[in-house]
């Protein structure tokens, strides 16, 4: 018998200093301060948990509070082994983290095995707008 799917109310209300809730295949995340290699792997498990749930998994990612994450969190991130594509829509980017982005976004493309989607908008409507975009997407190849 298959595990019995976790429930929004199942997941914790916060990883670390980073406060989140679950919107389905969404994992929704205010980011606050430092986010550290224990964060990443926590937040990237959940993520993983929906993506088997949902066949996809989606991050909308409130960065106004964030400061950019140390070169340890990125580098696990740049290798987490994701289960399929991930997509994540970012708000509240600062300067400095809106470069580390991009600088991310240009490895992956190099390297030509990008498994996460990042996308930087301006509010979270449009961030939220994003997500619906590529849910679409997504659903339409199935």
């Amino acid at each position: 018998m298959a595990p019995k799917p976790l429930e929004p109310a199942d997941y914790p209300d916060r990883i670390g200093p980073h406060l989140m809730r679950v919107e389905g295949d969404t994992l929704c995340v205010k980011f606050i301060g430092i986010y550290s290699v224990a964060d990443a792997r926590q937040l990237i498990g959940i993520s993983d948990e929906l993506y088997r749930q949902h066949g996809m998994s989606f991050l909308l990612a409130d960065l106004a509070d964030a400061a950019p994450p140390p070169p340890e969190t990125r580098k696990l991130i740049a290798h987490w082994p994701f289960l399929g594509r991930y997509a994540l829509a970012a708000y509240g980017v600062s300067l400095p983290i809106r470069a580390i982005i991009q600088l991310m976004n240009a490895a992956r493309r190099l390297l030509a095995h990008s498994a996460l989607d990042v996308q930087v908008a301006p509010d979270e409507p449009s961030a939220r707008q994003l997500i619906a975009e590529w849910r679409r997407a997504r659903q339409a190849k199935k």
